[in-house]
């Protein structure tokens, strides 16, 4: 028996349809695998004998969610966090929730996180490291400055909060700075759906 003739014309939408629906499903995977790790980066959190604020991944999983989601989008997740929070959603440092942490020794860092995600999403520039790194750094540098501010604040002098909020994490977060940077430079893009041509091929 003859094969039956299969028009290219409707073959061709198939292709596209199929190669744009892997896309897709990796892009929705690798997102969760990043949501994922921003919610379980609180669990993570070491206390400090000598200061109130923790050690914790929540600034590097700030400077992914920023980078790799977009500034925008990365700024509005942030703020739902601190919403949640607030509202009772232990999802702060040690499980902890409420308005009390964010008008405490901790809240300036964390009322940071949406401008410093939105920073490292603004200015992180796929492909290109020294950026990224500029980027992450730029964004680290916003989330101790709120954190220092809030700590002055409460503490009314300027030399404990200095000893207590910042020198004694300038080497973990200038680690998280350059892992993040990597993270950015090899993966800025991979969190958003690549292009299809019109010839059905995948364009970044």
């Amino acid at each position: 028996l003859p094969h039956p003739r299969v028009d290219a014309r409707e073959v061709e939408p198939v292709r596209i349809e199929h190669a744009a629906l892997r896309v897709r499903d990796g892009h929705d995977a690798r997102a969760e695998r990043v949501r994922d790790a921003r919610h379980r980066a609180p669990d993570l959190a070491v206390p400090l004998p000598y200061s109130p604020v923790p050690l914790t991944l929540q600034g590097l999983a700030v400077l992914l969610v920023g980078g790799l989601f977009g500034g925008y989008v990365g700024c509005a997740s942030m703020v739902l966090y601190l919403v949640a929070g607030a509202y009772g959603a232990p999802v702060f440092a040690f499980g902890g929730s409420g308005l009390a942490r964010i008008l405490g020794p901790t809240g300036g860092y964390l009322l940071a996180f949406p401008i410093a995600a939105l920073i490292t999403g603004r200015l992180a520039v796929r492909g290109r490291f020294l950026r990224c790194l500029f980027a992450a750094a730029i964004g680290m540098v916003a989330i101790h400055a709120a954190g220092l501010a809030q700590l002055t604040i409460l503490l009314g002098e300027s030399a404990r909060p200095l000893a207590m909020g910042i020198i004694p994490f300038v080497v973990q977060d200038s680690l998280k700075v350059a892992l993040a940077a990597l993270v950015l430079w090899g993966g800025h893009g991979i969190l958003r759906p690549r292009q299809l041509s019109a010839s059905g091929e995948l364009t970044v």
